[in-house]
């Protein structure tokens, strides 16, 4: 299941939500306060539902920066432990983060261009995605035959998200 938090620093508006929150802070339901340590992995490994990975990227998304200084908040940060792939968008005002069920083959962390990733994962032909980073952030992403090899960013350039207290939605009741 995915989990949303939003934090803004004035109420704003989210698909006929009216959401609140103290200054400029992201949680998502379940994580813990390890996953901001940035801790540097090697590579990355992980298996999710397609349709799972998009509607994630979709959310996170809203919250990335078209143009910026730091290029790593032009891009998605995703994070693989235990068994989810836990996605970031964050603009240093904004921040959404959600949390997916994966088969994490191997753990790790990366950050890839929001734009591009979004593009390949909704354009891919399978029902499941493989996503694999390597020590030189090349990150291929396979899904059916189609196989897609881009950059990323290391995770440990992705600036630490504020936690505060703020609203918890979730798509389930």
């Amino acid at each position: 299941s995915l989990f949303f938090a939003f934090c803004v620093r004035r109420e704003q508006a989210v698909d006929n939500l009216l959401l609140y929150c103290m200054p400029v802070a992201v949680v998502s339901e379940p994580t813990d306060r390890k996953i901001f340590t940035g801790k540097d992995f090697d590579s990355m490994n992980i298996v999710c539902d397609r349709q799972s990975l998009i509607e994630a990227v979709s959310n996170v998304q809203r919250a990335v920066s078209t143009k910026s200084t730091i290029p790593a908040l032009e891009g998605i940060l995703l994070r693989a432990s235990n068994s989810a792939l836990f996605l970031a968008g964050y603009d240093l005002d904004l921040g959404v983060t959600t949390t997916i069920a994966a088969e994490i083959r191997e753990a790790g962390e990366i950050v890839l261009t929001a734009k591009l990733f979004s593009e390949i994962v909704r354009k891919l032909p399978g029902d499941d995605v493989a996503i694999a980073t390597d020590e030189k952030l090349n990150t291929t992403i396979r899904s059916g035959v189609a196989e897609f090899t881009i950059m990323g960013l290391a995770a440990d350039e992705y600036p630490e998200i504020p936690f505060s207290l703020c609203h918890l939605m979730s798509d389930h009741p």
